[in-house]
């Protein structure tokens, strides 16, 4: 099950918080940028996924931090991307099995612009949940991320730079 909400342009507000029974709650970043004149994604490859798949930044929200800085840190500690941050992109809601369990999701993104750091220069301590961390075209063949709901989700972002920009 995946589903996306999408939030009005500019609107910076997180959605409504869910009980403590509901979904496991995340936050996460689309950082978009033109690398040698191609518009790009930062992507991960999760150590916990195969190797071939490719993913938004994104982690679990702490117990004191708003999704706004939950998305901040996930992005800086998974991709070595300092970020602003533009509008809220949306929540996706989803379900992954963890230990033959499913468990809920639902992952808050805004779309995010580097300022500072280097894709993929990330602390050791890092590398045991990240494999890499790499700029993807957002037109290559295929898509730049596995899962079609994020692809979606940064097809949307691109959009609505296009929409902006014109």
């Amino acid at each position: 099950m995946v589903r996306f909400f999408g939030r009005g342009q500019g609107d910076k507000a997180a959605p409504p918080a869910e009980e403590p029974t509901g979904p496991k709650r995340g936050a996460g970043g689309v950082v978009l940028a033109l690398i040698d004149g191609e518009l790009c994604v930062a992507a991960i490859q999760p150590t916990r996924h195969p190797e071939n798949a490719w993913c938004l930044p994104k982690g679990t929200i702490e117990r004191d931090e708003a999704p706004l800085q939950t998305a901040l840190r996930e992005v800086r500690e998974e991709t070595g991307l300092l970020c602003e941050v533009g509008d809220h992109l949306g929540v996706l809601e989803y379900e992954v099995l963890r230990d033959g369990a499913a468990i809920s999701k639902r992952t808050e993104y805004w779309l995010m612009a580097p300022i500072g750091g280097r894709i993929n220069d990330l602390p050791e301590v890092n590398r045991a949940e990240i494999r890499d961390a790499q700029w993807r075209g957002v037109d290559r063949p295929g898509g730049p991320l596995s899962h079609p709901a994020e692809r979606d989700l940064v097809a949307m972002a691109v959009a609505r730079l296009h929409d902006n920009a014109g």
